[in-house]
């Protein structure tokens, strides 16, 4: 056991992670972290001697702050941008339904979701992405701020950017092989492409699900910092496997596993009225195209109407 008292012994007082400006930089308030939030000497030397970004669980006295350690020293909250793979029932749409559970709850982050939840009311106030003139927000909110630096020659202030819809948000994206496809680009995959390309100012963190993420259209794939691949029964019969690695050049380098019991989040498709953990679906019908009017600036065609004889 360390000893804390040795005079060979200096920690600090408190752990912040992942920075003290990281309000700044990622957008979320910086985790405290102390010797009462662990469970053991060993641990808190760990964690804030050594910086340890691999603690399990059991080091950590409170189950949601372990998960902040856990998402925060992989660098989720970096402006991520996951992609989200396996087989079919592996539990990927699980996953991003908990991710974004954990996005909302423990950080704060607004929601941009192209799926409905089963109790949207856990999930905040949150967009979905195929509202009528949600995207066309998207588009002129960006446009707005650029041109205010431009007149300017001023970074957009605090409150301004916390105006913008997406400010702080979350893209929480079910439905990507209707629109994510390298072979089914749309509009809306390249709105998508350039709300992720400009993350970094609007402290965006994006998540994408599809079977074979080597399908995703390369305007997407090439942003990817992160990818995680869902497994059912890798580990423990009945729970989804769920490895996420972290692939940013300069990152952390960090591969780790998750697991999660479908049956913990009431992944049935019928659930008793009083469950607390009903955050998806898992046999929830996605549609296979959807019609989103994005016109970049430019006017939109109109109909022409044809006559019958």
């Amino acid at each position: 056991m360390i000893d804390l008292k040795s005079p060979r012994t200096e920690l600090p007082r408190v752990k912040i992670i992942p920075q003290e400006n990281s309000k700044a930089l990622y957008g979320i308030e910086p985790t405290i972290l102390t010797r009462e939030d662990m469970t053991s000497d060993y641990a808190w030397w760990k964690l804030a001697a050594k910086n340890d970004a691999c603690l399990s669980q059991r080091d950590f006295k409170d189950h949601d702050t372990y998960i902040k350690y856990f998402l925060i020293t992989l660098g989720l909250l970096e402006y991520s941008v996951l992609l989200i793979g396996g087989n079919p029932g592996g539990g990927k749409s699980l996953f991003l339904s908990w991710l974004t559970l954990q996005m909302t709850n423990l950080f704060g982050k607004r929601a941009t979701m192209d799926w409905v939840p089963p109790h949207p009311e856990m999930f905040g106030k949150y967009f979905y992405l195929y509202d009528e003139d949600f995207t066309d927000k998207i588009e002129k909110g960006f446009n707005e701020l650029a041109r205010y630096e431009k007149d300017t020659g001023q970074l957009a202030p605090p409150e301004m950017l916390e105006k913008f819809l997406i400010y702080n948000s979350f893209f929480s994206l079910e439905e990507c092989d209707s629109y994510g496809d390298r072979q089914s680009q749309t509009n809306l995959t390249k709105l998508i492409a350039r709300v992720i390309n400009r993350r970094r100012h609007t402290d965006t963190c994006t998540a994408m699900v599809m079977i074979d993420t080597d399908r995703f259209a390369s305007i997407l794939k090439k942003q990817a910092t992160h990818t995680v691949d869902c497994i059912l029964n890798g580990h423990f019969v009945d729970w989804c496997s769920i490895l996420i690695q972290d692939n940013r050049p300069g990152g952390t380098g960090l591969a780790k596993w998750l697991w999660l019991n479908p049956k913990d989040w009431a992944g049935a498709t019928t659930c008793p009225v009083d469950c607390k953990n009903h955050i998806w679906r898992s046999k929830n019908i996605s549609a296979l195209t959807h019609d989103v009017n994005i016109t970049y600036g430019n006017k939109p065609k109109k109909k022409i109407k044809q006559e019958v004889n």
